[in-house]
């Protein structure tokens, strides 16, 4: 999971704190690698029901205040599918299709993140004109914690065989039989291997996760199925206060108003939602009557409330299956300063329409600039920084930056775009020609390719976690130069030791080698075109320093994980 190293006395470090200056643990994320029988079989049950979900979950490429109207508020992990207005059912809701022939599984995520962003702030700048003179309009970003893990897997196919039911009632289509139900039981009957129980103390929780499977194609599909209840009740609520008692009643259980008194004030006007990520935008009915920080809280507990008996099997609010918010990561912003923030999302938009179509040299040279200010700025926003001087220091607090998308998502979209827009400046560039200043235009652009592929290594080497930024770097120039004290970095996390945090490091350090060798099979440096490369670059030495870490450090050494030594033997069989 992301979380913020830095470089301590010459070591390489985690080195995120907590509120009391202590070091954060690392925790690691449950990866799970599941045999091509079972992504198969969990794949096909998903086009199954594809058409049935989608359909309950809407087109989110409609108009934003329609989309309010009509109830779909789902953006994340969507299923590539086509709506036909002309077939409606009983729910008045186009029937969505999912072509099996699809290149595309999920629709893809720029475009949905994009939206999910833009929606908040298009409902609020209609609202705002809307209020009184004394109320004032809030967006609210909230979070899930452990999002997969938490979901009950027996929930889930009970609420699946619920929803195909409706939908086969409101489209007239063919009854599901209860063996295809059964089978779906048997299919998600997945279980962790003993092998790996030992790994449990450096996971959040501590303790192997018994949700959906995070490394399953079909999870974020079953995900979005899991939470059509929450969505629904959260959706009847709009435009209304919140200090009503139906807005957490489900199956008998409710949440007193006594229990929530202040809620009268909050009114609801908005919310979407990607995956385990929450946006809402709110109004009070009096300025000030809450801090941001009281806001945060009441908000974070209404939620939770709604959470607990909507989406969670058991009432008990400490079960390993109660989904709740990670009130750490609550935002609250006045909407009057919205206006006044970053732009980052606009940015990202303009940069990838410019390099959506044919592009000349003059717009790759200007949006190389604008993603090498996306990638300064993600520093500047880092959601893992050390918040110890800010929370001590009053000057520290004088202005307090936020940005509308998170800063690791800030690396990961500049990074794949400033490999793509540098390698068509290089191929589009007359190499031969002398520029004012006297150097070769080779070498200038050999130059600065090197320069940002050594930006993005230093960026991943403060939150390993964007290991996609490291294959970026080492594919913009695939150099030893680069290479070497990765991998010399690397080798040192991998010392046995008795540590926590020590052995928390290593794997860290594995799963990135594993990356690493995994990309260099099948990708660094391979997918160009002729000219992509520059030629200060070494391809063939970049690979040859590669196998020879995997003969030394993966084969030779029985400490590796097998998924490691899998790697390294293909990229052995590749390149030997």
């Amino acid at each position: 999971k992301t979380h913020r190293w830095g470089f301590v006395k010459g070591s390489w470090q985690a080195v995120e704190k907590d509120g009391e200056g202590t070091v954060k643990p690392i925790h690691l994320r449950p990866l799970a690698h599941l045999g091509i029988r079972e992504q198969t079989m969990a794949t096909a049950a998903m086009l199954c029901l594809a058409d049935c979900i989608e359909t309950a979950q809407g087109d989110t490429s409609t108009d934003y205040f329609e989309a309010r109207h009509r109830g779909i508020h789902s953006y994340g992990s969507r299923l590539f599918c086509s709506f036909d207005p002309e077939t409606l059912g009983k729910n008045n809701r186009p029937l969505a299709s999912f072509n099996w022939g699809n290149s595309e599984t999920y629709s893809r995520y720029y475009q949905d993140y994009r939206r999910f962003q833009e929606r908040p702030l298009s409902i609020a700048k209609n609202i705002q004109d809307q209020l009184g003179e004394h109320e004032e309009l809030f967006i609210i970003k909230l979070d899930i914690s452990a999002f997969y893990d938490r979901i009950h897997r027996p929930t889930l196919i009970v609420r699946l065989e619920e929803e195909y039911k409706e939908f086969q009632k409101s489209y007239l289509l063919q009854e599901s039989d209860q063996e295809f139900w059964n089978s779906l039981r048997e299919i998600t009957a997945w279980s962790w291997s003993e092998d790996d129980r030992c790994l449990s103390p450096h996971l959040k929780g501590g303790c192997l996760s018994d949700g959906l499977p995070q490394g399953l194609l079909a999870s974020g599909f079953f995900a979005n199925a899991y939470m059509l209840k929450f969505d629904r009740r959260i959706s009847r609520l709009l435009e209304r206060s919140l200090d009503t008692n139906e807005h957490c009643t489900s199956e008998g259980v409710g949440i007193s108003q006594d229990d929530h008194p202040d809620l009268r004030d909050i009114t609801l006007h908005d919310y979407c939602r990607y995956v385990d990520d929450i946006r809402l935008v709110v109004s009070l009915k009096q300025k000030g009557v809450f801090s941001e920080e009281k806001l945060a809280t009441r908000i974070t507990n209404w939620i939770d409330d709604c959470l607990k008996v909507t989406a969670s099997p058991h009432s008990d609010p400490n079960d390993l299956y109660t989904l709740r918010v990670n009130g750490g990561k609550t935002e609250v912003t006045p909407f009057r300063l919205v206006a006044g923030q970053t732009g980052v999302a606009a940015r990202m938009a303009l940069i990838q329409k410019n390099l959506s179509g044919p592009v000349d040299m003059d717009t790759l040279r200007e949006t190389t600039v604008g993603l090498d200010e996306l990638l300064t700025g993600a520093d500047y926003f880092d959601c893992n920084a050390d918040q110890n001087e800010k929370a001590t220091h009053p000057l520290a607090r004088i202005t307090n930056p936020k940005s509308e998308v998170r800063d690791d998502t800030l690396k990961r979209f500049a990074a794949f775009r400033l490999r793509n827009a540098l390698r068509h400046r290089r191929s589009m560039t007359d190499l031969n020609v002398k520029l004012a200043t006297g150097v070769s235009a080779k070498d200038a652009i050999d130059h600065e390719m090197e320069m940002y592929a050594r930006k993005l290594v230093r960026a991943w080497s403060h939150d390993p976690a964007l290991a996609l930024v490291l294959r970026l770097a080492m594919d913009l120039f695939p150099s030893p130069n680069l290479l070497q004290p990765v991998l010399d970095s690397l080798g040192k996390l991998l010392k046995p030791s008795r540590s926590t945090r020590a052995k928390a490091s290593s794997l860290v350090a594995w799963y990135v080698i594993a990356d690493l060798l995994r990309a260099g099979a099948v990708e660094t440096g391979l997918q160009s075109r002729d000219g992509e490369i520059p030629d200060t670059a070494d391809l063939t030495a970049y690979q040859a320093m590669l196998l020879g870490f995997a003969k030394q450090h993966v084969l030779n050494n029985n400490n590796a994980p097998w998924y490691v030594q899998q790697q390294a033997l293909l990229l052995l069989t590749t390149f030997e």
